[in-house]
């Protein structure tokens, strides 16, 4: 895991990586530029990468509603305090079909579809 910040003691970059790592969300910290700086593998797991790989992406390599030039508009607002945005997640083999297709991935299914494509699944309780 990468030092986040030389101004913390020992014993805080310890608990750090400790809540990092244990963590069951999957957490990201950017850089200036939007780049991954930090990242836990529950992250990596999430978009369906491998955590050397998490580290070499770029907010819009996996975000699904923002354009790269929303994205970095948003990480100009950003000032010493810091801010967050959240973002929809492409997973990495959605990542490549929508780069190499004009296929468009959506996060969940109407409720028409889900009785229709899954009906054991999405019984109506009467």
């Amino acid at each position: 895991m990468r030092e986040i910040s030389k101004n913390l003691s020992n014993d805080e970059i310890i608990l750090w990586r400790l809540l990092i790592e244990q963590s069951r969300d999957g957490i990201v910290v950017l850089d200036q530029n939007c780049k991954v700086y930090e990242a836990n593998k529950k992250f990596a797991e999430m978009l369906g990468y491998s955590i050397e790989e998490v580290y070499q992406l770029y907010v819009w390599d996996w975000d699904n509603k923002f354009t790269k030039e929303e994205i970095l508009e948003m990480a100009d607002d950003i000032d010493e305090s810091g801010h967050h945005f959240e973002t929809q997640h492409r997973r990495k083999v959605e990542n490549y079909i929508s780069q190499h297709t004009e296929a468009i991935f959506s996060h969940s299914l109407c409720p028409e579809c889900k009785k229709k494509l899954y009906p054991d699944l999405f019984k109506d309780k009467e």
